[in-house]
């Protein structure tokens, strides 16, 4: 048993695993299952690492996200792993997503920014890594190259265009990605007024950070000029 399967089948049963002055401490409100207490007892040095390594990468908050791509199935990254095991245990929806929104002025061709943000994704192979557990762990696994939805919301004759559109920015940013089957990266076009438009796009951080999205809307840019 992984240290993710371990932390994921505590959370599941209401018991908090968690460092204390650099001790392992355990708390439950019913008491630890005495089979899940041996597992943990097994891998307390390496929970202890694990927790100890979380809370520096937690604090550091530099670290690059954007991975290499996988060649096959293989392991997660300390990083990744940190960000998938929370997300297994957080119920808070969007808590990792990374929400942005561009706005765009002028003639806009929805087709060719279609094409731009399918080509994004087919070519930062990171947008399309999904996480899967298999008998030897959470593995990496690389989805094959496919268009992306770029979904289209027409407000240009709604009066409450403006309500509207700040409660679709809402519901993109807490969208909550099933991150061992849908690409790292959702689109939502909305139109204002015929040369007035809303590019809202939504990662996860387990993809990218806050250096690795400008390349990404730099290389967008360049793909919809074609």
């Amino acid at each position: 048993m992984t240290i993710a399967d371990i932390l994921r089948e505590a959370h599941g049963a209401g018991i908090r695993i968690w460092l204390k002055d650099g001790a392992l401490a355990v708390t439950a409100r019913g008491g630890v299952p005495p089979a899940l207490l041996d597992r943990i007892r097994m891998q307390k040095p390496a929970l202890i690492d694990w927790l100890a390594r979380l809370a520096e990468d937690a604090a550091a908050q530099d670290d690059a996200i954007l991975p290499g791509p996988p060649a096959g199935n293989e392991p997660l990254a300390f990083s990744q792993s940190r960000l998938w095991v929370i997300e297994q245990m957080e119920a808070a929806a969007g808590l990792y997503a990374v929400p942005m929104a561009l706005a765009v002025s002028g003639r806009l061709d929805g087709a060719a920014l279609g094409r731009a943000v399918s080509g994004l994704v087919e070519r930062h192979q990171a947008l399309r890594t999904v996480f899967r557990d298999t008998a030897e762990g959470t593995m990496q696994h690389l989805l094959p190259a496919a268009p992306v939805d770029l979904r289209f919301t027409d407000l240009s004759e709604d009066p409450a265009a403006a309500v509207r559109l700040v409660d679709l920015g809402r519901e993109e940013a807490q969208h909550r990605f099933d991150l061992s089957a849908e690409p790292m990266l959702r689109a939502r076009l909305v139109r204002l007024a015929a040369t007035e438009h809303v590019l809202f796009l939504t990662l996860h951080h387990i993809a990218t950070d806050g250096w690795s999205n400008a390349v990404l809307l730099d290389d967008l840019a360049r793909l919809y000029a074609g």
